[in-house]
């Protein structure tokens, strides 16, 4: 290659200083005072340059500051400069990194010219490894799939499986364990980074012995020594040797570097990595002082300002990768003989769709994105935290003799008060009997007369068309079938005992998302979609059937991220829950129990519903709950006599009889004392029905969703069929909608719900709402309990708190009574 022309100096002038006084306050306290001026003359006219030219200049996390703040209009690690190349309208793309991130954005925009200021920027990792080292590999370990870092040249790509970044390496080499079968994965170049990974994993890699020649060079001594001289908090890149990794308090992707310092907001922190990357985040950071690591990149360091203009100038160097091979790196291919096929290079493989929510809309969504990678993040395990688990009505659907699709629309629309989206409610009725054909296809055993479904009625509807299963264990027994198939799906993993605390955002899309275990400790997902089914709020309500998971934790992590609240005044109160006499999770006392006969009663025996609905018991929930309420306030509770069901009790309704024995109650022969209880909120975040909240890349589903299917009351027994049908939607539209690229651009940000309030002052929120949010409500009692919390002290920063001023707030600004928002003093 002939040599190039060596630029000429531009001429620094003194109007450049106040031209670039906002850079120039940026670089100052990272360069020598004299020096960072003089950088000025080639950042005006690199930047005069790129305009004529049409191009974009993108640096990478290492490149020195002079170049990445002063010219570069994109940064970011190698995929992501890959994937920006790909996303922007420029022709014309300048790559300030080495060789191999070069060759990766040309890979991923083949029809873009990029060039490269200096073509012997090289890696000392990436060309530790050739194509012909792959296939060794592959010869000696038959089956194993081959996941390369993406520090890799393009024929090693092409002859690669997967390709990770170090921040989802560990994503991608489980997702190509489980899509093998095999025993083993083979993991190339870097050892330490194969190390790490491993560690995550648990899953046996077979190494390649490549390692950065920067990041080898750091000790363990030297970790120490930052830490004890500076009182320094240590992060660690996964490329530093294990026994520095072993010193770090974090070790993560450069981009969880800066997600760790934005969560931890340390005092002081020594960067084990590249010397240029804490100058970087010390401009995005400053209240952090940087013990400054001493290695830098040597391959980095070849890229200049005036390298840069001469290559912009000359329109030299520029990367071309032979089209087989781009093509074999880029498409996922069809190589029969080598295992799974390839994910693409950009490795979106092994970014997986999260599912926030172990229960029947989020595992429906789950099963429903085949082929995608879905990640469960749950809080309990099985399921058990979930309200699914506890749900003992059933499924409502059109099923029966006579029975219509349009009648079940119907009668949903009466429950919701006509405050539900129409096409919604239509959408629900109609895809009811394909639900019950999935389930049935996935082996769940229904309740039979016969042949025929046995079908129950419930409040609110003018047919039997309620499916059970295991009697009053509906809930249960479908959350059973639902993840004994989503645990043999091999697109599927699940991450259980972990919370979802914070969203990652970037230009306000989602990034990423943080999970924190029971000991505090959190790790952060990278992804480009999330769907949140968390649940409902109930158990913000002294009494409540809802268990404690189900306390608006996701609804409040949606809100912090931008999605729009709507209708959070529709609480609904589950007429019958059993008067335990304690606070809390109180034992669900199923309205089938109506349907077979069982009728509400006050201590006398006289009936609550007599003369007041032509359904009488059965009438929609949010009436039933009322006459239950007032019953409940002048004697303490209400009576469920179901007698009349004799020794079938057991058998018809297994749940409800055992948690009747639990507390001393034979209902075969007394009756149940009840009261009303927090139970679904048809309120939540605003969506779509294709559960879309407005934020780029997040969705909700389920009770946490509000697509007002729901209207101002729920239909009994319509919660576990929103989430299959509205799960299952959710779910094929991602699929085949294909995975989010990253956004290239903007600032990252935390979304967090923030502190949560002590036991007791928790305790205090939810006697609260539940005197001023129950069953029948005024303006004056919702007026006061916000007054009450504007000034109450005992929770300071609680997100609950947050919540609870929002819901009181809505309420009382509906003035009139509609649906479960029942105001007494409405004119």
């Amino acid at each position: 290659m002939p040599a190039m022309q060596a630029p000429a100096a531009p001429r620094w002038r003194p109007e450049l200083e106040a031209q670039y006084a906002e850079l120039g306050a940026r670089l100052e306290p990272l360069l020598p005072c004299l020096e960072w001026p003089l950088h000025l003359p080639w950042i005006d006219a690199i930047n005069t340059l790129k305009r004529e030219r049409g191009a974009v200049i993108m640096a990478h996390s290492y490149q020195s500051p002079e170049i990445f703040h002063g010219v570069a209009d994109v940064t970011g690690d190698s995929l992501a400069l890959a994937r920006a190349a790909a996303d922007c309208d420029a022709g014309l793309i300048v790559l300030c990194g080495v060789h191999f991130m070069a060759e990766s954005a040309k890979i991923l925009a083949p029809d873009k010219t990029v060039l490269i200021p200096d073509p012997e920027a090289g890696c000392s990792l990436a060309s530790s490894i050739a194509a012909a080292d792959v296939r060794a590999l592959r010869r000696l370990h038959p089956g194993a799939p081959v996941v390369s870092y993406v520090n890799t040249s393009a024929e090693v790509k092409a002859e690669s499986d997967a390709c990770c970044t170090s921040a989802n390496a560990a994503q991608v080499v489980e997702a190509m364990a489980a899509d093998s079968g095999a025993d083993k994965v083979i993991f190339l170049p870097d050892r330490f980074l194969g190390h790490h990974v491993a560690q995550q994993t648990g899953i046996e890699l077979v190494l390649w012995n490549g390692r950065c020649e920067v990041h080898e060079q750091f000790t363990a001594q030297q970790a120490r020594h930052a830490r004890e001289r500076f009182d320094a908090r240590l992060v660690a890149h996964p490329e530093c040797p294990p026994e520095v990794q072993d010193e770090a308090d974090f070790v993560g992707s450069t981009t969880a570097m800066g997600a760790w310092l934005e969560k931890e907001k340390p005092r002081r922190v020594a960067l084990i990595t590249e010397c240029s990357m804490a100058d970087n985040l010390r401009v995005r950071f400053p209240q952090v002082e940087f013990v400054k690591p001493c290695n830098l990149c040597p391959h980095m360091q070849r890229i200049t300002l005036p390298a840069i203009h001469a290559c912009l100038r000359d329109l030299s160097h520029e990367v071309r990768v032979p089209a087989a091979v781009a093509a074999r790196a880029r498409r996922i291919g069809a190589d029969a003989g080598r295992g799974p096929a390839r994910p693409r290079m950009s490795a979106r493989r092994g970014l997986p769709l999260v599912v926030v929510g172990s229960g029947v809309a989020g595992l429906s969504v789950a099963l429903a994105a085949a082929p995608r990678p879905v990640l469960v993040v749950a809080r309990g395990s099985d399921g058990g935290d979930s309200a699914s688990a506890r749900a003992q009505g059933g499924i409502a659907a059109a099923v029966g003799p006579g029975d219509t699709p349009m009648a079940h629309a119907h009668d949903t629309l009466e429950a919701g008060a006509h405050h539900n989206d129409g096409a919604s409610v239509q959408y629900l009725a109609a895809r009811a009997p394909a639900a019950i054909a999935r389930l049935q296809a996935l082996g769940m055993a229904f309740d039979r007369d016969g042949e025929r479904l046995r079908l129950g009625r419930e409040g609110g509807h003018h047919a039997d068309r309620i499916v059970h299963a295991g009697g009053d264990a509906s809930g249960a027994a479908l959350l059973a079938a639902l993840l004994r198939t989503a645990r043999a799906a091999g697109h599927i993993r699940f991450r259980e005992g972990v919370q979802a605390e914070a969203l990652l955002l970037r230009a306000d899309a989602v990034a990423g998302i943080r999970l924190c275990d029971a000991h505090g400790d959190t790790t952060l997902v990278e992804c480009t979609e999330a769907v949140l089914a968390t649940g409902g709020i109930g158990a913000l309500f002294s009494a409540t059937t809802n268990p404690a998971g189900a306390d608006g934790n996701g609804l409040m992590l949606g809100l912090a991220a931008g999605a729009a609240a709507r209708d959070l005044e529709f609480v609904q109160f589950h007429p019958t829950a059993l008067a335990t006499g304690d606070d809390g999770t109180l034992p669900l006392v199923t309205e089938a129990l109506r349907g077979a006969g069982a009728r509400l009663c006050d201590a006398h025996g006289r009936s609550l519903s007599a003369g007041l609905h032509p359904l009488g018991d059965l009438a929609p929930r949010d009436l039933v709950a009322r006459w239950v309420w007032k019953e409940t306030c002048r004697n303490g509770h209400a009576w469920l006599d179901a007698t009349l069901l004799g020794d079938a009790w057991p058998v018809r309704f297994p749940t409800v009889h055992a948690a009747c024995l639990a507390h001393g109650l034979d209902p075969a022969r007394q009756r149940i004392p009840v009261v009303p209880a927090a139970h679904f909120h048809m309120g939540g975040l605003a969506c779509d029905r294709d559960g879309r909240t407005g934020v780029r890349g997040l969705y909700a589903v389920g009770e946490v969703a509000c697509n007002r299917v729901h209207g101002a009351n729920r239909l009994a027994s319509n919660s576990l069929l929103e989430g299959l049908v509205f799960g299952h939607r959710l779910g094929r539209r991602l699929a085949e909608a294909g995975a989010l690229p990253p956004v290239a651009h903007g600032a990252h940000r935390w979304a967090e719900r923030g502190a949560a309030a002590d036991p007791q002052a928790l305790a205090r929120l939810r006697a609260l709402l539940w005197n001023a949010m129950g069953p029948v409500r005024d303006g004056g009692t919702l007026a006061s309990a916000l007054r009450t919390l504007d000034g109450d002290i005992g929770m300071p920063g609680g997100w609950q708190r947050r919540l609870a001023i929002l819901l009181l707030a809505t309420a009382l600004q509906r003035g009139a009574s509609l649906g479960a928002h029942y105001r007494s003093d409405a004119a």
